[in-house]
């Protein structure tokens, strides 16, 4: 999987895993339901996807979750395209 892609995905499930847990906390008042663990799966899903596909393409390290858009690797200066 290309890193764009990844970073895409990654942002995408983590944000829709926090929308999903945190609307069934608002609509039954408990984390104790389905929703709210089907929300907490959709975060693990999304962070594992970032850290294992959001890398360097040239050397492998992982790039930086903070921005959406990188220019070039905090590691070994590539630029990214």
């Amino acid at each position: 999987m290309k890193y764009k892609t990844a970073n895409i995905l990654r942002f995408i499930l983590i944000l829709l895993g926090l929308c999903t847990s945190g609307l069934s906390v608002l609509l039954w008042k408990t984390e104790k339901n389905i929703m709210f663990l089907l929300g907490i799966i959709i975060i693990i899903v999304g962070m594992f996807i970032g850290v294992v596909y959001y890398r360097c393409p040239q050397c492998r390290h992982m790039l930086a979750w903070r921005p959406l858009n990188l220019k070039y690797c905090q590691n070994c200066g590539y630029k990214l395209k």
